[in-house]
């Protein structure tokens, strides 16, 4: 199954969407990566990388907030999923048909597998002033491995 993956800048106010293929993907990751802080008002000299405050992210379903996500790490993962149900049903479909082309006389033996699509539509950021930032998407599309009809 191809993995994808797309990198770029976030504004200081910007929402990004979720395309179908992302919000249908059998894994999906997104990340942030703070290439520049800005102006410091502290400096936390607690943590191995500087924990400080950048904004906040908004995991989005259509006009609903699902999840506030403050930034506050240099690298920071928003959302991941993964649908492992997909590759459980795929492999039990594709057996189904090997054990069928087994039997005398051969049986043909048609399926389908179903991927689940995520609810979340769009990420909202608002960042402080001066703060840059790139995000990262990173999905893999689910593919049947033995030619089973994907729904």
């Amino acid at each position: 199954m191809p993995y994808f993956d797309t990198q770029f800048e976030v504004k200081t106010s910007d929402v990004i969407a979720f395309s179908e293929t992302q919000r249908t993907a059998r894994e999906m990751s997104v990340s942030l990566s703070i290439a520049f802080e800005g102006e410091w008002l502290y400096k936390n000299l607690k943590h191995p990388r500087y924990k400080n405050f950048y904004g906040y992210a908004q995991l989005m379903s259509g006009a609903f907030v699902v999840e506030d996500i403050a930034l506050t790490f240099l690298n920071q993962e928003l959302v991941h999923w993964m649908d492992l149900p997909f590759g459980i049903n795929d492999t039990t479909v594709c057996m189904a048909k090997l054990l069928g082309t087994k039997l005398l006389p051969p049986a043909t033996i048609n399926g389908y597998v179903v991927k689940i699509r995520q609810r979340f539509t769009s990420i909202r950021f608002r960042l402080l002033g001066g703060v840059v930032a790139n995000v990262s998407y990173v999905w893999e599309v689910a593919e049947s491995n033995c030619d089973n009809e994907v729904r």
